[in-house]
């Protein structure tokens, strides 16, 4: 029995390379199939399906507009398909996900789509996924891993500077925005790991209240004015923060809903301390 495959996952776990290599095997025993990719999905050139480790093949690229369903019907009637091959469903639409229910329910061939299940800023990619996920027979999570070593379920995006975007246009064209799989907490923090920030040259400690830059950088999330961390109810600093650094702090009533958890940079510490919703607890090295 024929059934629709949603396999998914964050970018950069291989679900190009498990399509070719799965479209190669059904090839390898000399059975027909169809790859197809998304029109809107130039980045390696129209009509090709590229992995990163440099494996490619040729595919159909399906416009907007398009019905899958007639597409493959008419293939299929010049000569049997065994199955079809979908690359970055995300790109596609929620009409061409119900015309793969009906490749499969009406003319009984296998179709197996690959892509995206979250955007960027933590929400589900777009119409054709959520299509996908409520009509798929099987779902397959490609596995990715955080820079951390845990299981990377999220994406950040971030620019140049390695400041994390968490609004804006789900696509963007051009190469100065970057991508990268991370787990939910270093999603939560805006973490890129410390070999992503190596390969950018104007990195900064971004300040999770404001907003804030900071060069002079000693780690990842550690700068020249930008060393405090807020976590629940408490800041904790380190070197670099004139403030909190060896020292303490907790909000008063408990951390308000809009100050989030993450990086914050000394004004924003001093800020806080002068409104009173901040107050001194101890050191963490007392002097004896």
């Amino acid at each position: 029995m024929a059934k629709l495959y949603f396999n998914y996952s964050v970018m950069n776990s291989g679900k190009t390379t498990d399509l070719l290599q799965a479209a190669y095997v059904y090839k390898d025993h000399g059975k027909r199939v169809l790859l197809v990719t998304s029109m809107g999905d130039t980045r390696s050139g129209t009509g090709k399906i590229v992995a990163r480790i440099g494996v490619e093949a040729d595919a159909y690229p399906l416009g907007q507009d398009e019905n899958l369903f007639n597409l493959i019907e008419a293939e299929h009637g010049k000569e049997k398909l065994s199955a079809v091959f979908l690359d970055e469903v995300n790109f596609m639409t929620a009409d061409h996900i119900e015309q793969a229910t009906d490749v499969v329910d009406y003319l009984g061939i296998p179709v197996m789509a690959y892509g995206l299940k979250n955007n960027a800023f933590g929400e589900i990619f777009g119409p054709s996924v959520a299509k996908i996920l409520a009509v798929a027979d099987v779902i397959n999570e490609v596995r990715n891993i955080c820079h951390c070593g845990k299981a990377a379920t999220m994406i950040l995006r971030y620019g140049p500077t390695g400041k994390i975007e968490r609004s804006g246009n789900v696509i963007e064209p051009g190469g100065e925005k970057r991508y990268i799989s991370v787990c939910r907490p270093h999603y939560k923090l805006g973490d890129i790991g410390q070999k992503a920030m190596n390969s950018l040259k104007d990195y900064k400690v971004h300040c999770s209240h404001c907003g804030t830059g900071y060069g002079h950088v000693f780690s990842r999330n550690q700068a020249n004015d930008c060393a405090s961390y807020i976590h629940g109810n408490e800041i904790s600093g380190a070197y670099g923060s004139a403030i909190t650094d060896t020292v303490i702090h907790r909000f008063r009533s408990g951390r308000p809903k809009h100050i989030r958890n993450g990086i914050v940079c000394d004004p924003c510490v001093q800020e806080f301390l002068d409104e009173g919703i901040v107050e001194f607890v101890r050191e963490l090295f007392p002097s004896r």
